[in-house]
């Protein structure tokens, strides 16, 4: 609706003025983004709902490569924010992908909710669980809404898709994998991703 406003608004009017064109073409071209978005999203999420796991999809993942891989530098970048790296994984048996998808995500969520401070990324193993942390120093998570952000079109505020941690949560469920959750308002959140290691 506001692209076809905002378009209509052009085609039909003009004398706008170049600034005036300027900032609706912007509008536009933010909203046909937010759009694509929630395709890609929409898409992905019908993939992984279909999609059946195998051994064959699994390969030995360079965990220390994958993160290099992530979108943090950009996100870093944009604010003025510490980034806090702690892995001792090395190589893990995953599907290269879906994992790159999860902790995008959670990264993603985690930079969009913290103005300053900083965001860490821990992964580790136990006996049980290959185990993957992103925790951050943003705005908290209402108690309400902690079982809520994983449902699909629900945001804590109106940007973005509303699926990532949806799309999120389907993956970890796909690798018999659970998510934990700690948040306090005002002091930050804690996602845990908690992955069952297969005995040989």
């Amino acid at each position: 609706t506001s692209i076809m406003g905002y378009a209509e608004t052009l085609l039909l009017n003009k004398d706008i003025d170049k600034k005036d064109q300027n900032k609706f073409l912007k509008y536009i071209y933010q909203n046909a983004l937010n759009l694509n978005d929630l395709i890609n999203n929409i898409l992905q999420l019908a993939e992984i709902e279909h999609f059946k796991q195998s051994s064959d999809e699994l390969s030995n993942v360079d965990i220390l490569a994958l993160l290099n891989e992530l979108n943090i530098k950009h996100l870093i970048n944009s604010k003025n924010i510490e980034f806090i790296q702690e892995c001792e994984l090395s190589i893990i048996p995953f599907n290269k992908y879906h994992l790159k998808t999860i902790l995008n995500n959670l990264l993603d969520n985690a930079f969009f909710y913290t103005k300053e401070g900083f965001i860490k990324l821990k992964c580790y193993s136990n006996n049980n669980y290959y185990i993957f942390e992103v925790q951050d120093s943003g705005i908290g998570i209402e108690k309400s809404q902690q079982e809520k952000i994983f449902e699909r079109f629900y945001k804590i505020k109106s940007k973005g898709s509303g699926l990532g941690l949806a799309i999120v949560k389907h993956l970890v469920l796909l690798y018999n994998g659970s998510i934990e959750l700690e948040s306090t308002v005002g002091v930050g959140s804690l996602f845990r991703l908690k992955f069952p290691i297969k005995s040989e």
